[in-house]
């Protein structure tokens, strides 16, 4: 699910970039877009036709990680990437610690959800936490109560989360490369000509 929100966002990161490119010059750009391309066709297609298959769900979600990883190495130096990188690395290093993703039933509890609404039996990248689960902490245990939809989440997402929310509204300055978060007016035009009756004096 975080991996998805991070493909979409920065999909729209380079939608907006690329609109910008065309208003303006030093607009931010977005590498390795290709690399992001094949990680939303991995989820999509997955999602359509290998549904019910947890052998393709995992093979998916190591491929789209290694693809999402490589796109935000390329573009480290834009805000947010940073903590979307360490809230993706603290997901993987749970992941790799267990064989899936634990989750929290008391927290899960909170936030709303019975055990029967998580389908941990048939998801294969997600399990019950417990005794032996190793680095507990970075699991999902965070509860989200959201009226709509609740979860649980990890500290990983919730960084990812974050680094997601920077990126998306942050804007660039032009200013020695600086970002900041308020628009940046537009440079006069100087290449405009005064009018003749601008020009003319007074009488």
């Amino acid at each position: 699910m975080v991996l998805v929100l991070v493909v979409a966002s920065l999909a729209v990161a380079v939608s907006v970039a690329r609109g910008r490119g065309m208003a303006a010059q030093g607009a931010p750009r977005i590498r390795a877009v290709r690399l992001l391309v094949a990680a939303a066709v991995v989820q999509v297609g997955t999602s359509l036709l290998f549904a019910g298959s947890g052998l393709a769900r995992g093979l998916a979600l190591v491929l789209t990680t290694l693809l999402v990883g490589l796109v935000l190495a390329a573009n480290g130096r834009l805000p947010g990437v940073p903590l979307i990188g360490l809230g993706l690395l603290l997901n993987v290093m749970v992941v790799m610690a267990n064989g899936a993703m634990p989750v929290s039933i008391s927290a899960a509890a909170r936030a709303g959800l019975a055990r029967a609404d998580l389908h941990l039996g048939s998801d294969a990248v997600h399990e019950p936490a417990g005794r032996g689960t190793r680095l507990r902490r970075l699991g999902d245990v965070v509860p989200v109560a959201l009226p709509w939809r609740p979860q649980v989440v990890s500290p990983g997402d919730v960084l990812v989360a974050a680094g997601v929310l920077l990126l998306l509204v942050s804007r660039r300055s032009g200013r020695g490369g600086r970002w900041s978060w308020t628009a940046t007016p537009p440079p006069p035009d100087r290449t405009r000509r005064p009018s003749p009756d601008a020009a003319a004096p007074a009488p």
